[in-house]
């Protein structure tokens, strides 16, 4: 009797329509349609297809097992349901090695056997283990990531805590020119409760983070769908990491997995340490071109709907590019995910106000630098690209990034702006906090050359100490500076800087800065 039922073709039970030939042999609709004479009797079916009422009324009648009952699952389903509860079955196998790049492997993840699936993890892939909810990946060899010729993943590592156990992953993408790293929760007491794994670049000499960032951590159970165990949400281009590399000599990974509480992200002021994400610096898309984002725009060119690769930025609530205006620079002051496809959207809408990327102060307002009506009086040009310079000392002079670099007008004091709500404070302030008094003494200084410019001053950002060079004065806070490096690497960038080039001009600072500090 149950092989009546099932579709003589391809032995699935009908899920939609079921179709009889003359003689009354029957047929599910998705083999039909490759057919054009019944394969029992071989009579022609003709263009007006008959259906089965009979058969379809009595499987409508009847409650069928999920297709993976042999692996434990006791559901009984209607007809109708039977692929759509497939997709999510708890019980369906996982090949989760081969999900994560060991091709090789065909281990099925057993959600039910803990012991099974550490050891194999192990002594199959290498894995290390702590009994820690924190985990310091030390001597991390960077360099050969950039230099790797091929993709690969990296050796897992496991957090077995209480009643919860995590698994660190992190692939080499030589194609997308990025390295990422994802978190999986392999087995958990609590289904409803929501983690984060805190990701920091380390230098390891001084224990200092170079900057960190949060992602979600994926359950394996619910994801039986296994493309999203394929999405990382955050790449780090190998153009970072070249940088760090020449730099620093000895660059750890540190890793903290925590239950994730709204509250304690929605209160930015105590996030004293900005959290900052990057996407891949490679532009192709994975999928066609044709991929649509609807209701999406594009809040540069203004494309309704995006169409191809969407990239939506990670510290504004609410704002998108598409991949020409990406590729020519737009909102650049800020980082981006690459989503290559409405599913991709849809994940990060559910995980985005936690991985969103936080400071001190919202930075979520503030745009690049608009130089409408403003021109570099060193090299006339009517755009700053990045971020504009204007002297504190005389009363309208403003340079470009290019110009400072070259050292023109190197003897005065520049506030450094790179947003437009700065440009707009400053031009509030400016007639407060101008140093015209000075003007004429200031003039006769020396620039200083990469020796010591400020024995006593650390960096804030790298606790270096002296600061060699050009030393970087906030603006808006009581005490903190910044060296060459750390500001090249836009630590604090959410205030204004004050660049000082000489010791002359450190000392007029001291000296007026109460005054000035905004």
């Amino acid at each position: 009797m149950d092989n009546l039922r099932n579709c003589p073709i391809c032995f699935d039970i009908p899920e939609s329509e079921v179709y009889q030939c003359v003689r009354g042999h029957t047929i599910c609709h998705i083999c039909i349609a490759k057919l054009t004479s019944c394969p029992q009797c071989r009579e022609p079916y003709g263009v007006d297809k008959i259906r089965s009422r009979v058969s379809e009324q009595l499987l409508d009648n009847q409650t069928f097992d999920c297709i993976y009952v042999e692996g434990g699952c006791k559901e009984k389903l209607k007809r109708q349901d039977i692929s759509k509860h497939g997709e999510t079955c708890p019980k369906r196998p996982i090949y989760l090695c081969e999900i994560l790049g060991f091709s090789n492997c065909k281990y099925i993840f057993d959600s039910s056997d803990r012991t099974s699936v550490m050891k194999h993890f192990k002594e199959r892939h290498s894995a290390g283990c702590v009994r820690s909810n924190k985990l310091i990946m030390r001597h991390t060899d960077f360099k050969s990531t950039v230099e790797a010729s091929i993709s690969k993943i990296c050796y897992p590592a496991i957090l077995d805590v209480e009643d919860s156990v995590f698994m660190i992953v992190g692939f080499v993408d030589t194609n997308r020119k990025s390295a990422s790293w994802m978190c999986l929760q392999l087995f958990g007491a609590s289904e409803n409760r929501i983690y984060e794994a805190e990701f920091a670049l380390l230098n390891y000499e001084n224990k200092l983070p170079l900057f960190k960032w949060s992602i979600p951590v994926l359950k394996i159970q619910g994801h039986a769908d296994t493309d999203e165990l394929k999405k990382c949400p955050l790449e780090i281009p190998f153009s970072y990491i070249s940088k760090l590399c020449a730099d620093i000599n000895d660059i750890s990974i540190s890793i903290v997995v925590r239950a994730f509480k709204p509250s304690e992200k929605e209160d930015s002021l105590q996030n004293a340490t900005k959290m900052l994400t990057v996407c891949s610096e490679a532009r192709q898309l994975e999928t066609s071109l044709q991929v649509v984002h609807s209701a999406v725009t594009c809040d540069n060119c203004g494309q309704n709907p995006v169409i191809g690769k969407r990239h939506k930025c990670l510290q504004c609530e609410d704002y998108d590019l598409c991949d020409n205006c990406m590729a020519a620079g737009s909102h650049a002051h800020h980082f981006f995910v690459g989503l290559t496809t409405p599913e991709h959207g849809q994940l990060l809408r559910e995980t985005f106000p936690m991985i969103r990327a936080q400071s001190r102060f919202e930075t979520a307002t503030q745009a690049p630098t608009s130089s409408s009506g403003i021109i570099c009086d060193g090299c006339q040009a009517r755009s700053f690209p990045r971020k504009q310079y204007k002297c504190l000392q005389c009363p309208d002079y403003d340079l470009c990034e290019r110009c400072v670099s070259n050292g023109t007008h190197a003897y005065h004091l520049f506030v450094i702006i790179a947003t437009f709500q700065q440009r707009q404070q400053i031009r509030q302030s400016f007639s407060r906090i101008r140093l015209s008094d000075i003007s004429e003494i200031s003039s006769q200084m020396i620039v200083s050359s990469n020796g010591s410019l400020c024995p006593d001053i650390i960096c804030n950002g790298c606790q270096a100490m002296p600061i060699l060079g050009k030393q970087y004065k906030c603006l808006q806070c009581p005490d903190y500076d910044l060296c060459g490096h750390c500001m090249s690497l836009e630590m604090h960038s959410n205030h204004m800087f004050i660049m000082i080039s000489s010791t002359e001009q450190r000392q007029l600072i001291r000296e007026h800065f109460p005054r000035i500090r905004l």
